[in-house]
């Protein structure tokens, strides 16, 4: 199962710093590792499934596989 970056779908600030899962693409991408992406509107942050994924409620950058998700911070 490839990773799963977690991104925003429609950044707030138009991806000028809140936006973080650019570096961990191109990692991805220059090392061959197949990824996909999930892609969340900033309301649905505040839903309870969120949390689960970053307990901060934000989303610069999380990754998930092998059952634990990973969560960056810049």
């Amino acid at each position: 199962m490839p990773p799963i970056i977690t991104a925003y779908e429609d950044p707030p600030d138009r991806g000028q710093g809140l936006a973080r899962d650019m570096p961990v693409r191109w990692a991805l991408e220059e090392v061959g590792q197949p990824y996909d992406v999930r892609l969340l509107s900033f309301s649905s942050m505040k839903e309870a499934a969120h949390p689960a994924l970053n307990p901060f409620g934000q989303i610069p950058v999380s990754m998930q596989h092998i059952g634990r998700g990973l969560t960056l911070r810049g």
